[in-house]
């Protein structure tokens, strides 16, 4: 079992990964860049500083 969430795990990040590259070549931004620009609202919503919900995407590596 451990086995198999390891696995999809690292599918996801690969899937992730892919996105961000298409994005950054059709668009000239990321799809974590889009993705913090979509949900920047929402994180000011919910008490997040507004110089910080664009910084937040930055944490994923």
């Amino acid at each position: 079992m451990a086995i198999i969430v390891g696995a999809m795990l690292i599918g996801f990040i690969t899937l992730m990964a892919g996105f961000n590259h298409v994005f950054e070549l059709l668009f000239s931004i990321s799809f974590q860049q889009l993705l913090g620009f979509i949900f920047a609202p929402i994180a000011f919503i919910m008490g997040v500083l507004y110089q910080r919900p664009l910084m937040l995407e930055e944490l994923w590596p």
